[in-house]
């Protein structure tokens, strides 16, 4: 007890030194000025005990004589000023920072071992759903055994509320809440209930939107039902059931358990023997597991573990429906984390709880849980179609549950200079973060860095390692440099303050840098040891981890005390909620953590740098989450499920194949009322609904394979033109280049290089003529090649008068070699398909290179939503062009789009106090792009290069694009989507099944009037040229008044605000 008293009062004095800090940076608004001094502590009225405590732990850092740094405004210090060499480039440009105190409550309220009020009151609600005041006791022994011993007030409150209702139920709080027991107790109880009373099949279902925190929860509920089973006797059964779970044939004996511990031995991982789980310490099955996906269609478990892009495939299996696995008892429906759902996702989710609703367990109780998020009460009504008055509100309120202490989170904000690297400033600033847990007799400063990209984790991991390798961070530790200075990281161990002379050859560095080494990782959802990993962090044997949002939500890590963010993620509450794994043991972290929130040295996100970080972690100032309910293929995909589920439901033939699709929009047509009235869809989709009609006819024609090499012949033959019409003006432009320096030409070459560009002159006039055939075209690009290629290698020195031009003959080269190919892989189209039918036939091939024999996969692939939503961002994509065979060159979609913000981007900087007015109105104007080095994307304004018109592609109206070779973007474009005439649709390949198509822009706004006569958008691009528009300010008053019009006429349509859905 005296060590809890102890780590109790250091941690009011560190978070009073924290303060002092703060409040001194606050006056100057630097951090370089932020120091303790003497007077400090003596002002504070710290003892001298507790000081010479703070610097034997590491926790305050002595910078001289009577000047000290606590060690997280150290790290702060020393993070906001990295550098490669001593004196070197500086790679923050500019800094911010901000100290948000957070509520902690103790779980302590009440304790089960101390009877009082509080307990008898939780016993007697327990004991009303049980019937059985000993199974209540036994009940409460098996959480005890479990490591719940107590409870908070406010977990102990919506426990209580949830055992005493039958509403729906919305959880939210801070991170570290214990959020997941307010509903996890009372679904136990539920489980217990039926299992005492013979009830076969689920009681509850828990949605989780990650892996990682699938796994995670799993095993505090292993543990949890094991003990519940041994005090009550009971045999309740769980499993997790999604992509990574096993057939009966495919377990091997001794393969790892997802990374589980056992319930009784905490070091040891659950593993494989005899097909089922076992524990190789203990010697001993845990038989109430379901492992496979034989269990669970022989003997569904009471609690299923799984997530939103699985369960459909069991509504569609007709075996479920009777085996109990899908049932009318049901008891509980729980999506915990929901804030991960945006956009696309959220939208799906809002019909799939309808759909649980209809078809599975009309009575069941959903509960939505969520960490704090902005705008809770409107996104949750959009999800639920129901007010949250009409629900079990447990919303933290400190007016009603109190603060027991507190945790500091300090959050600074670095903008990487435009002539530097922020990929460099992150493996630097992960090697200072290692350096500083090595140097640390505590190893208890963990770090977790988190990259939105698998290739840029590699890529910053490997650099990182290279860094080591050549030295890094040896420098630091130069005893010439003061400690004040931060270069320097001798400050946290005098011991490794280094003499010049010694740097390269001190055997202490040398080891420092090998411990480092091996205490840098990385973590994502592809990696096969994640689990290990996972463990390392746990157990704090590891310093720093590079990582995506898998390691986002709800995992709990006692020693991580900072979180780094590089670049700004794409979903802004993901930066408080990755916080949340920082700073929650008070005996390890003093529950403080810091977040450095790296901007990018781009246009886009040196936004957020004026903006401030307020807007980045104060949910207030964020925008609501994007739900979009009323995208078209969002209703389609979940109306075939919803007649999908149906089908299986009455034991019909729902195999994947073209007459069930046929099937599924028959029943559509004749149920359509019904089907949107249950499930709450206020969108008209016939149109689309049409399109994928006739999707499914070409699909089912027998000449459907000549059919798709027509189709795409006549794309190759599109993309060849379209490259012939570049390269025909790239030639014009270089001979041009080369023959305006032919002058400084010597004379001995300059009638060689004359020759060759003759030649180029001749056969460029080729290119474009029609009536040449292919195989002659084909010759006539590699003669041209090789034109291009003897004019280049005449260039050899770097002193050549034409050196300027070399890169371009390269680029050149390149390019017509790219086209010889293509045009030898292109066939001449000899079809009966008109130009206008090529749309909707590509949009059919595409799906018939994709055919699955499962209906639900079959049906993502004809819809296109698989990859959508915040979900796609990590998937591989194709970045050749579509003419080219064989497996092509991938690439993550998070290196080709830096951000893809679809209304959410509300301001841009510089943005003039006029067109502030517009974007207010609006809710979010732009769109940002990078523009690739080959030109494959198409904007409105590229008129030749359009593929083709949505209407007949199965899409609602817009310009389609074409994703191609973004590796290396020339520049960034900002579109205003106000300015389209129609929306701008982006059509990206991905790694399987069809490509997904992302649209920005408004169908209604584009085909809006002003006072009758002009369009919104030709009046907004009018208006980018004030100074030649006379009526400026009649014209943006119509303007804004017509919007404001639009607005109030579609909100009384369908209650829904265009700007964000349409």
């Amino acid at each position: 007890m005296a060590g809890e008293e102890l780590i109790k009062d250091v941690k009011e004095i560190y978070h009073k030194l924290i303060r002092r800090e703060y409040s001194k940076y606050e006056q100057s608004k630097t951090i370089k000025s932020v120091s303790l001094q003497t007077k400090d502590f003596d002002e504070l009225g710290i003892h001298p005990d507790f000081l010479e405590y703070l610097v034997d732990n590491g926790y305050l850092i002595k910078l001289g004589d009577g000047e000290y740094r606590t060690l997280l405004m150290d790290v702060v210090f020393r993070s906001a000023d990295v550098r490669v060499k001593y004196g070197g480039t500086k790679y923050v440009l500019e800094s911010e920072l901000k100290l948000k105190v957070r509520p902690i409550l103790r779980h302590d309220y009440i304790k089960f071992e101390r009877e009082d009020k509080e307990l008898r009151e939780l016993k007697e609600s327990i004991t009303r759903k049980l019937g059985n005041s000993k199974l209540t006791e036994n009940f409460l022994m098996a959480l005890s055994r479990s490591g719940v011993i107590g409870l908070s007030k406010y977990q102990y409150q919506s426990i209580i509320s949830i055992l005493n209702s039958d509403k729906d139920v919305v959880v939210s709080a801070p991170t570290a809440f214990g959020k997941t027991y307010t509903f996890v107790i009372p679904m136990l109880v539920e489980c217990l209930k039926a299992d005492i009373e013979g009830a076969n099949g689920s009681t509850a279902v828990i949605f989780y939107p990650r892996k990682s925190l699938g796994s995670d929860q799993m095993g505090k509920l292993i543990k949890l039902v094991d003990n519940i089973n041994t005090c009550c006797g009971t045999k309740i059964t769980i499993g997790i059931d999604e992509g990574d779970t096993k057939k009966r044939a495919e377990i091997r004996d001794g393969e790892i358990f997802r990374g589980i511990k056992c319930p009784h031995h905490d070091e040891q991982t659950l593993s494989f023997l005899d097909k089922r789980v076992y524990c190789p310490k203990g010697h001993h099955y845990l038989d109430f597991i379901n492992s496979s996906k034989d269990s669970f269609k022989t003997n569904p478990p009471s609690i299923v573990i799984t997530n939103i892009y699985s369960y459909p495939y069991r509504l569609s299996n007709t075996a479920n429906w009777t085996n109990g696995y899908l049932n009318k008892d049901i008891k509980f429906f729980i999506f915990d984390e929901i804030h991960a759902y945006r956009g696309i996702v959220a939208g799906m989710l809002k019909y799939f709880i309808g759909i649980l609703r209809s078809l599975v367990a009309p009575n069941a109780r959903v509960v939505l849980s969520s960490a704090t998020i902005p705008h809770l009460e409107d996104f949750v009504t959009e999800i639920t179609s129901k007010k949250l008055d009409n629900m079990l509100d447990l919303v933290y309120k400190e007016s009603r549950y109190g603060r027991d202490s507190e945790k500091l989170e300090l959050y600074l904000l670095v903008g990487i200079n435009p002539y530097t690297s922020w990929e460099t400033y992150t493996h630097e600033l992960a090697i200072y973060l290692s350096s500083v847990n090595r140097l640390r007799e505590n190893k208890n400063l963990q770090s977790l860095i988190f990259i939105d990209s698998v290739k840029n984790i590699n890529r910053v991991y490997g650099q990182a390692r290279e860094a080591i390798k050549l030295g890094d961070p040896k420098d630091h530790f130069n005893s010439a440099i003061d400690v004040r200075h931060p270069y320097s990281y001798w400050a946290y161990n005098d011991k490794f303050k280094v003499n010049p002379e010694e740097i390269d050859t001190s055997k202490e560095l040398l080891e420092l840098r090998k411990e480092i080494d091996s205490n840098l990782s990385y973590h994502y959802s592809q990696r096969p040891d994640r689990f290990e990993i996972e463990e390392k962090i746990k157990k704090g044997n590891i310093d720093v981890v590079f990582t995506t949002s898998t390691l986002e939500l709800g995992v709990d890590y006692d020693n991580v005390s900072v979180v780094v963010n590089a670049g700004i993620p794409f979903s802004l509450e993901s930066i408080v909620q990755r916080v949340g794994r920082a700073g929650r043991k008070e005996s390890t972290t003093l529950n403080t953590s810091l977040s450095i929130v790296v901007v990018k040295n781009n246009p886009l996100q040196y936004f957020y740098l004026y903006k401030g970080i307020d807007f980045l972690i104060d949910p207030d100032m964020m925008q609501k989450i994007p739900v979009s309910f009323n995208n078209q293929f969002v209703i389609l995909y979940s109306s075939m499920l919803y007649s999908v589920a149906t089908f299986a439901k009455q034991g019909g033939d729902v195999k994947g194949n073209v007459n069930t699709l046929r099937s599924i929009i028959d029943y559509i047509d004749k149920n359509e009322t019904r089907i949107r009235a249950e499930l709450g869809m206020r969108v008209d989709f016939s149109k689309i609904r049409e399109n994928t009609k006739k999707i499914i006819e070409i699909l089912g024609r027998d000449d459907i394979d000549d059919k798709c090499k027509e189709v795409q012949s006549y794309l190759n033959s599109l993309w060849l033109k379209d490259s012939l019409l570049e390269i025909d003006q790239d030639i014009g432009r270089i001979v041009e280049m080369v023959e305006s320096s032919m002058e400084r030409v010597a004379t001995r070459e300059r009638e060689h290089f004359q020759k060759h560009l003759s030649s180029i002159k001749d056969l460029r006039k080729h290119i474009l003529d029609e009536t040449i055939e292919l195989d002659e075209l084909e010759v006539i690009l590699c003669n041209l090649q090789n034109e291009v290629d003897q004019t280049k290698n005449m260039i050899r020195s770097q002193q050549h008068p034409l050196i300027e031009s070399k890169k371009e003959l390269q680029d050149l080269s390149q390019s017509l070699f790219d086209a010889a190919e293509g045009a030898g892989k292109t066939t001449a189209t000899k079809g009966k398909l008109t130009k206008e039918q090529y749309g909707i036939f590509s949009r059919a091939c595409e799906i018939h290179k994709s055919m699955s024999d499962h209906i639900i996969k079959l049906i993502e692939t004809l819809v296109g939503v698989k990859f959508m939503g915040t979900q796609f961002m990590d998937q591989l994509i194709f970045i050749k062009p579509m003419h080219q065979s064989g497996n092509g060159e991938e690439e993550f979609l998070t290196n080709v789009v830096e951000r893809i913000p679809p209304f959410e981007l509300a301001n841009v900087p510089f943005e003039s106090k006029e067109a502030r007015e517009l974007t207010n109105a609006v809710g979010a104007r732009h769109v940002w792009f990078p523009k690739p080095k080959y030109r494959y994307i198409l904007t409105p304004d590229a008129v030749p290069r359009l593929i083709t018109n949505l209407d007949t592609n199965g899409l609602s109206g817009g310009v389609a694009s074409k994703m191609g070779s973004l590796m290396v973007p020339e520049s960034i474009e900002l579109i205003d989507v106000s300015a389209l005439d129609k929306p701008l649709i982006i059509r990206v390949g991905t790694r399987q099944g069809p490509p997904l198509y992302i649209k920005y822009g408004s169908d209604s706004f584009s085909g809006s009037k002003v006072r009758g006569q002009y369009p919104i958008p030709r009046n907004i691009r009018s208006m980018y040229q004030e100074w030649k528009l006379k009526n400026y300010n009649l014209v943006k008053e119509a303007t804004l008044a017509e919007i404001e019009l639009m607005d109030e006429r579609i909100i009384n349509q369908d209650n829904n605000r265009w700007g964000l859905h349409k």
